[in-house]
């Protein structure tokens, strides 16, 4: 799945496999997919916007909130809630411009001496980072973000 863009499918085989929907919640998915939604939506939000509960017991909300975390945790990437107040935008652009964030698809969220951290919400597309850390002249740290 490296270098790819999560797709709807992929997310609902794993948390099938995870017990936490069934057969039912993917085939209700699986019926509404169109191209159109797996270009344009982000498989977490087309997922979180089901209202759907969670098969496993103790039952809970699949939200947004609640899937990223999860997809943080299955990919083995830490999950970061923004909070915007904290995120030192002029010192992060000094490192990286808006432009070529918005263009890369990623939002820096903190930069030190040794390290800039990307928040993004597509886990397995990296080609950017290698770039970006010659760029910066730093080391890239992920995380994920809803």
């Amino acid at each position: 799945m490296s270098g790819n863009k999560l797709e709807l499918t992929y997310v609902l085989d794993l948390l099938e496999k995870d017990g936490l929907i069934n057969q039912q919640h993917r085939a209700q998915l699986t019926n509404i997919s169109t191209e159109e939604t797996k270009i344009q939506i982000h498989p977490l939000i087309t997922i979180a916007e089901q209202g759907w509960q969670s098969t496993s017991k103790p039952s809970y909300p699949l939200s947004l909130e609640t899937l990223t975390k999860w997809l943080a945790e299955k990919v083995s990437q830490p999950y970061l809630r923004i909070d915007p107040l904290k995120i030192d935008v002029q010192k992060i652009t000094s490192v990286v411009s808006q432009a070529y964030a918005s263009k890369l698809k990623i939002l820096p969220v903190d930069v030190n001496e040794t390290e800039l951290t990307i928040a993004t919400c597509e886990p397995f597309i990296n080609d950017w980072e290698s770039e970006l850390a010659r760029i910066a002249k730093l080391n890239i740290k992920r995380v994920i973000i809803n």
